[in-house]
Formats: C-alpha cells, structure tokens, sequence
C-alpha cells in the first residue's frame, strides 16, 4: 500500500469521515485502472464483483440492451459505481463506459465483505455511504423520469 493511494482514497468524497484505519484497508486493497475513451468498464448483465472510485474521468451508466445503448447517467471524478456488485448473486443492471480517459480505484467486493465481517464497524459505515449512493442514484432516476413524462406546460412552470 502506498502513502499516493491512501492520500487519493481519503481524498475521495466517499471516504469523508471514515476513520483512518478504515481508509487505511481500503487502501490495502485498492487497484488503479485507466481506460480509454471508449471503452466499456463492464457490460450489462456483467457478473464481476467489483466496485470503483471514480478519481478522474466521466463515465456513462448505460442501458445496452435496447440496441443502442441509452444513457441513464454521467458520472464524474469523485463519483462511484459498481455498488450493486457488493449484493452477491446480482448481475450488473447498467453498462458502465469511458467518455473519456478515466482512471478509478477498483476494489474486489468479496475482499469488502471478508473485511466487513473482520470489522463491523467498517462495514457499517462504508455500507452507509453506499446507501447514500443509492438514494442519490434513484432521487436522479426520478427527475429524469418527472423530466419525460412531465407535460411540457408544466416543466415551463406554467
């Protein structure tokens, strides 16, 4: 683990007010990746186990089943997904790709759960910023489903 990484994580809006020791495992087992403009991060229906830090970069959450694929969300740096590969036995919902160089911290969630069991208090609070994503990932869904389904009148304010 290197003092960069650690720096990074604690950096991250994720990690805002985890304990130390806590920042600390999680930088025990983060990996770095890059990708390419681009580049699909995980397809829909992916079975992978692994949750990401966005550190800098956008990132398309798509629906790819349809044909072309439709965009459900942009995400930036300080932002994160995968959450839903921390649920054992579920498959990705989203495809995740680059709209540009991105670069993530990458964490295996089999090795997230083992150190929540070793640690209950660590599990408890990354578990709460997760839960926290998913609020704000359905509050965004909902806006953008007032926004199609809204009569135009009303999203006037008239």
């Amino acid at each position: 683990m290197s003092d960069a990484l650690v720096s990074v994580i604690a950096a991250h809006p994720f990690a805002a007010g985890l304990a130390p020791r806590h920042i600390a495992v999680l930088g025990q087992m983060a990996h770095e990746m890059c990708f390419d403009t681009g580049r699909v991060i995980f397809p829909e229906g992916d079975e992978g186990r692994e949750f990401y830090l966005l550190v800098r970069g956008m990132v398309a959450l798509e629906i790819a089943s349809t044909g072309a694929p439709l965009r459900v969300q942009t995400l930036y740096a300080g932002d994160e997904f995968g959450w839903s590969a921390m649920l054992t036995g579920k498959s990705k919902v989203l495809q995740a790709r680059a709209l540009d160089r991105v670069d993530v911290l990458v964490f295996n969630c089999v090795e997230l759960l083992e150190a929540f069991q070793a640690d209950p208090e660590f599990g408890l609070a990354f578990t709460m910023r997760l839960l926290g994503v998913v609020s704000d990932r359905l509050s965004a869904t909902r806006e953008q489903l007032l926004d199609l389904f809204t009569p135009e009148s009303r999203r006037a304010g008239t």
